[in-house]
């Protein structure tokens, strides 16, 4: 129900983890995904289309969140890769899934200023020296991050957030943002499938039990009027 997104699960839900407050102590920019990006290289294109396809076929939310980070780690260099998942306005999220490096340092921590600039549907950068970026993010060693939303419809239902911390390179590629951009929009596209799958599956079920219950109605009120 636009603009707001329910969940409802028979187990309480994790607390999930808070964001940084970094508003106004970070540089960055956005990608809408309606501009024209730069031109990809054939290398770029060719792994695109591979995550395409391999997007295209995962089976669930889990596996598709893990298929768009491998994607997303090899497209834009950045070593660390999350889907997050938002839980409420006060900028907690919720880990989907993960692919840290080997060397990540400093916990699990998220810029509040790239959420918020993702969540009207643009590719957020973060990149620069120490001077453009938060203390928080300096003290975790990232001179890069990214942060792609992940729509359903006009809202945001996740983001993939990529970073540099805890080591090299802390550069984003070349069109790395532009492949994040389309990138972002296939991710789309396979959360939406599979939710439209999930629902076609859920009322199915629901049908066919209302057609047990109605049928087991029909034979007790055939019984009793015997």
């Amino acid at each position: 129900i636009t603009p707001w997104t329910f969940s409802f699960t028979s187990s309480p839900r994790r607390g999930g983890v808070a964001t940084a407050d970094d508003t106004g102590l970070t540089t960055m920019r956005s990608f809408a995904s309606t501009e024209p990006g730069p031109r990809m290289k054939d290398e770029m294109l060719s792994l695109l289309l591979a995550a395409a396809t391999s997007i295209h076929e995962a089976a669930d939310e889990k596996q598709l969140a893990e298929r768009i980070m491998d994607a997303a780690v090899r497209g834009t260099g950045l070593q660390n890769a999350i889907v997050l998942r938002p839980i409420d306005t006060g900028g907690r999220v919720e880990v989907v899934a993960s692919r840290l490096s080997p060397n990540a340092q400093g916990g699990i921590s998220f810029s509040r200023l790239l959420l918020a600039a993702a969540e009207n549907g643009n590719v957020a950068e973060i990149s620069g020296d120490g001077g453009d970026i938060s203390q928080s993010m300096v003290a975790m060693k990232i001179k890069a991050a990214l942060c792609v939303p992940i729509m359903l419809g006009p809202t945001a239902a996740q983001f993939l957030y990529l970073d540099s911390r805890g080591g090299l390179p802390a550069a984003i590629r070349a069109n790395g943002s532009a492949f994040c951009v389309a990138l972002g929009r296939m991710a789309s596209l396979a959360l939406s499938n599979l939710k439209r799958v999930d629902f076609e599956r859920r009322q199915a079920v629901f049908d066919s039990d209302l057609r047990a219950a109605a049928a087991a109605q029909l034979g007790n009120g055939a019984l009793d009027g015997d």
